[in-house]
């Protein structure tokens, strides 16, 4: 086999990690309202199975970048998939909402550790430039799969209930795991003697009082919370207020998806021509721009299908963009840290996620007003840190060097 299909190969394996979290994700959101009665819960109980399942994805995300720069990139992947089948089983099997709460906190831990290890392995095998491809098709990847995983989750609840996307979630993760035991070898060359606590926390002080380093985890943080203030809560929205069907809730979501895959392909299109700070920046503007849009026209009144679907597929161009370049922006000046810094960033962006679930959790859905501002908050945020933190610090710098 050659290099080139050899990279392919490899590239295909990252793409099929990286999306194990979202298709764990999407294939569940259409189920959300109806798996109120089956459990005999109710809606903010069954919205911790997506708030619990943030916090495990931060955890993961923390601890898996410095496991594999002490053990190795394929050894955390292969244990973080046995750990997701088993909890995958116990979702599965559960028999209340607390056993799935539980399940789903542990499927995040073990599965989600792809979405740090898959990046660092990238850095591993190829040079700056083919990082961004690899990046950009991995977000693009990321990006189909919550567009794709709904209208499948929204067929199977139709036709077998919720409990089968489990079933293909335990099938997909252990083919996975196989497919690496078998394809993949180790790219962590140089891997530290032993990890410290206190070499933890030093390296952990180093990141977070790094001017660049918080804005870029900021900026993607930011652009998380409003991301997942619709993932968490469209489902309500559309489905209970509005009274759309879960297959067509399945579309809608897909439909929006496509504002992130644009996203995407302007980041790998322009970010060598304009800068990964301008891209970002351009991006950023953009959401807010979308998100104000979409609050002028709830406040007005104006609360339909559409009038949340087009603002939002702007305001995901926007998303779609910025997550790559934060992501190929923040590790470069960390090289012998990669995976510590790639986990505490990821680490932030979940986290953030986490804490805006859980105070979206405690309101019942009886509009979309609190889905919309707290996206247009998030939005608004986003381009404010990013001025200051690295636009102005940039223009500063310029004008000092004139």
């Amino acid at each position: 086999m050659g290099p080139s299909q050899q990279r392919w190969k490899i590239t295909g394996v990252l793409i099929a990690l990286v999306c194990l979290p979202q298709a764990s994700i999407g294939l569940y959101l259409p189920s959300l309202p109806h798996m109120i009665n089956d459990l005999k819960t109710n809606a903010s109980e069954i919205q911790l199975t997506l708030s619990l399942y943030m916090v495990g994805y931060a955890l993961s995300t923390l601890c898996c970048g410095f496991l594999s720069d002490r053990y190795g990139r394929k050894p955390v992947i292969l244990w973080g998939l046995s750990i997701y089948v088993i909890a995958s089983l116990c979702c599965l099997l559960a028999p209340n909402v607390w056993i799935l709460i539980i399940g789903r906190f542990f499927q995040a831990v073990g599965g989600c550790c792809g979405t740090v290890v898959a990046r660092v392995i990238a850095k591993d095998l190829f040079s700056q430039k083919a990082q961004i491809k690899t990046l950009t098709y991995l977000s693009t990847a990321i990006a189909l799969t919550p567009a794709i995983a709904p209208i499948i989750g929204g067929g199977l609840e139709v036709t077998f209930g919720w409990r089968m996307s489990f079933i293909l979630l335990v099938t997909y993760s252990s083919i996975l795991w196989v497919i690496i035991q078998l394809w993949v070898r180790e790219t962590n060359q140089q891997p530290l003697k032993k990890i410290g606590f206190q070499s933890i926390l030093g390296n952990y002080k180093r990141l977070l009082t790094n001017r660049l380093f918080l804005a870029y985890s900021l900026a993607i943080s930011l652009a998380w919370c409003a991301y997942y203030t619709y993932i968490q809560t469209s489902s309500f929205v559309f489905q209970t207020v509005l009274g759309i069907s879960p297959i067509v809730y399945g579309f809608l979501y897909g439909v929006v998806i496509v504002g992130y895959i644009v996203g995407t392909f302007f980041t790998r299109k322009f970010s060598n021509d304009i800068g990964l700070n301008r891209v970002i920046l351009i991006e950023g503007t953009l959401a807010f721009v979308s998100a104000s849009i979409m609050l002028t026209l709830a406040l007005g009144g104006i609360n339909t299908v559409w009038s949340i679907i087009l603002p939002m597929v702007l305001l995901m161009v926007g998303v779609g963009g910025i997550f790559p370049a934060c992501q190929a922006s923040v590790m470069e000046p960390f090289e012998e840290i990669a995976g510590t810094a790639s986990g505490l960033f990821f680490f932030l962006q979940m986290i953030s996620g986490a804490i805006c679930g859980f105070i979206l959790g405690t309101i019942h859905v009886r509009s979309s007003l609190p889905m919309i501002i707290t996206i247009f908050l998030s939005c608004l945020l986003l381009v404010v840190s990013f001025y200051i933190l690295i636009w102005r610090e940039e223009r500063k710098g310029k004008t000092l060097a004139a």
